[in-house]
């Protein structure tokens, strides 16, 4: 009868050793082959070269369509921003002219005597 016994690594070189019980039919080796091979981070994922590494995943072709989308979007909310903001500058450029007009207007129906009389007591040399 088969007794139990410790069994190590088949390459000898690892310090794997595990406990064979009596009637097992695999051993290391054997369980090894049958096991896939785990996968590393590297396998899965893109890696930076400059340390420390980052993992990274491209964007699948859907998120590639999403993201032009967004930006889409967002560009077509600024250039609507920009336009409003256009025409309010406009609009008071527009303002600002009509009040110079009509200042200009009012200085010229005022005439050069009153204007004069208006600078007189401001600011003017004491007499004394």
């Amino acid at each position: 009868m088969p007794t139990s016994r410790w069994e190590r690594d088949p390459d000898g070189m690892g310090q794997r050793v595990r406990w064979v019980k009596p009637g097992s039919l695999c051993s290391t080796s054997e369980k090894a082959q049958e096991e896939p091979p785990a996968k590393l981070l590297d396998d899965l994922f893109r890696k930076t070269k400059a340390a420390p590494c980052i993992y990274w995943l491209p964007l699948t072709d859907s998120q590639i369509v999403q993201k032009e989308a967004e930006r889409a979007e967002r560009a077509k909310e600024r250039e609507k921003r920009r336009k409003e903001q256009e025409e309010e500058e406009q609009k008071e450029r527009e303002k600002e002219a009509e009040r110079e007009r009509n200042r200009q207007l009012e200085r010229e129906k005022q005439g050069p005597g009153e204007r004069e009389r208006k600078g007189e007591g401001q600011g003017g040399p004491r007499s004394g």
